[in-house]
């Protein structure tokens, strides 16, 4: 049930920020096509990089929040 609201949120939104590989895996089919995808720059980077996903990088979720803030 949780997933499913989760699922149902993400079809709504347009910019995420991905903390982990797993994450984005089990969001990805419910995801807006124009979405803009943001993570830092290691192992989750590669695996949306490796997805076709091109992707902002932030040194941490909350340098993000600022910038989707301004």
């Amino acid at each position: 049930a949780v997933l499913d609201t989760l699922r149902d949120e993400a079809r709504r939104a347009t910019h995420f920020y991905w903390s982990s590989a797993e994450q984005f895996r089990a969001m990805r089919t419910a995801l807006p096509a124009d979405a803009c995808h943001a993570c830092g720059a290691g192992k989750t980077l590669r695996t949306l990089q490796a997805a076709g996903v091109e992707a902002v990088q932030f040194p941490n979720g909350r340098e993000w929040q600022q910038w989707i803030a301004s």
